[in-house]
């Protein structure tokens, strides 16, 4: 018989039936390392619940070259195990750069980018400190950084910014700090405060070189509580960055506008330190419905009123007040031709001025045709308003302080007699009164000039509100009383007196 000679597995190449697959202990320990690898997909390790994947970790994307491509990939999964849910950990594998809740996304130049927000819990103490670099931490509920040695700490927001470029107090912002502006459109958001004690100066400038040409400012003055102070200004600057001009002005609780430099006046809402230009307007303006105009045409400045009505604000060629150095007049003394008379001993007589405008005015002034002086005690003179107050009046003008110049030259002059303390008057009427005490006879008081010398006279005059234009009245007092009730004092004068207030 005869026999066959088997080779053996490792002569003939034949391997035997594979084994059942081994397991895996629940807790493995592995000496040296594991490995998972594939050639065509990506390499992943998957983590299960009862058999449905919950996480992923995988590397992906292709290989282009220069180590480009199979970055790390940390992925969640719903509870049907398919169903991817979030990205939460991406990491390039070229850069190293993590990126924590984007995936696919990184910003350049940054180690770490973050979706959405990043949540700091406090800390109740500051952390240690580090020579590699800068913490950012949270305490209190407010963000802080500190500097690498721990020797400078900073309240990140809503603190105010205590330096700016490493410098304090006054400093600078340069183009590079906050940006170029767009040559054309675009909207700059959000707010730039510069904060200040009250009564110190706060300001931001503009520099050329280095050197202030423009600042602008709240300035130093005191914030008493009553919404005064902290006023705001606009000024330009010398080259040497000195201070030169403000070009305005605005008081903060009642904002009026001055235009150059000084205060406003009274409490107009606008004011010009200087001349006040107005350019030509070449149509017609539209009707003031609630005020009134001022405006320039052909070089001519003109006033539009409410009403409509349009007046040329051109010098009058005849004479005014200033003309002859006063302020107000009753009229103008070149139509006075019916002589002078005397307004009688212990007589008070009335002539009306109109006031055009706010002014000050410090003296009485009449025209005497002959006066030599003698006024006894009990002179006196006032000035009121129609309501019959007091607006202000001379002493006793007998004395040498109150008593007119005396006239003696042919056609006599002007004389006056000085208020005990100037007044402003605001436009409006007044009534100028005067009581002279003197000898009757010789008659040695003052002749003044008038108008007329006639039995009566005309009444109250005027629409609406009327108001006396001359007038007599009885009155035995020594001193200007501070009122009078016009309209049972005065009485019709045949004599109408001309007077003026300087």
């Amino acid at each position: 018989m005869g026999f066959s000679v088997i080779p053996g597995p490792a002569i003939s190449g034949l391997t035997g039936p594979q084994g059942p697959a081994g397991t895996i202990p629940s807790d493995p320990v592995f000496a040296g390392s594991a490995g998972i690898n594939d050639t065509t997909g990506d390499p992943n390790l998957d983590i299960k619940k009862n058999g449905s994947l919950r996480w992923k970790v995988r590397s992906a994307g292709t290989e282009s070259g220069s180590n480009v491509g199979s970055d790390l990939w940390v992925e969640s999964f719903a509870d049907d195990g398919a169903t991817k849910l979030q990205t939460p950990i991406w990491i390039s594998r070229t850069l190293g750069q993590v990126t924590i809740g984007a995936p696919d996304s990184t910003q350049t130049g940054v180690k770490l980018s973050v979706a959405d927000g990043i949540g700091l819990r406090d800390r109740t103490d500051d952390p240690g400190t580090s020579t590699i670099g800068p913490q950012l931490y949270a305490k209190a509920g407010k963000l802080w950084v500190q500097t690498a040695t721990g020797a400078e700490k900073f309240q990140v927001a809503p603190a105010p910014v205590t330096s700016v470029n490493g410098k304090t107090g006054a400093a600078s912002l340069n183009a590079a700090d906050v940006g170029a502006l767009p040559t054309s459109g675009g909207t700059l958001s959000g707010e730039l405060n510069v904060d200040g004690a009250a009564g110190t100066y706060r300001e931001f400038s503009f520099k050329t070189g280095g050197v202030k040409r423009w600042s602008i400012q709240a300035d130093n003055t005191a914030e008493p509580g009553d919404g005064t102070g902290s006023d705001f200004r606009i000024f330009s600057r010398n080259n040497d960055g000195t201070f030169n001009l403000t070009a305005v002005s605005i008081s903060r609780k009642w904002a009026q506008t001055t235009f150059g430099d000084g205060g406003p006046l009274g409490d107009a809402k606008a004011t010009t330190g200087g001349a006040h230009g107005l350019r030509n307007m070449t149509w017609e303006p539209a009707l003031p419905n609630a005020g009134a105009l001022l405006y320039a045409r052909n070089g001519v400045p003109y006033a539009k009123q409410g009403d409509g009505a349009v007046y040329s604000l051109t010098p009058p060629s005849s004479f005014t007040p200033e003309s002859l150095g006063v302020l107000a007049w009753a009229g103008d003394p070149g139509t006075v031709a019916s002589g002078s008379d005397y307004s009688g001993v212990g007589q008070g007589r009335m002539t009306a001025v109109y006031v055009n405008r706010s002014m000050s005015i410090s003296k009485i002034v009449w025209h005497m045709q002959g006066y030599a002086g003698g006024l006894l005690a009990g002179s006196w003179a006032g000035i009121y308003d129609t309501a019959g107050t007091l607006k202000g009046a001379t002493g006793d003008m007998s004395t040498a302080t109150y008593e007119p110049a005396t006239q003696s030259a042919a056609g006599g002059g002007w004389s006056s007699s000085p208020l005990t303390a100037p007044v402003t008057l605001a436009p409006g009427v007044y009534y100028v009164c005067w009581r002279f005490n003197y000898t009757a006879s010789p008659v040695d008081g003052p002749a003044l000039t008038r108008w007329d010398s006639l039995d009566t006279t005309n009444g109250p005059m005027g629409l609406g509100t009327a108001v006396w234009r001359f007038a007599k009245f009885t009155s035995s007092a020594t001193s200007a009383p501070s009122s009078i009730t016009p309209s049972t004092l005065f009485s019709a004068n045949g004599i109408q007196f001309w007077v003026a207030l300087a």
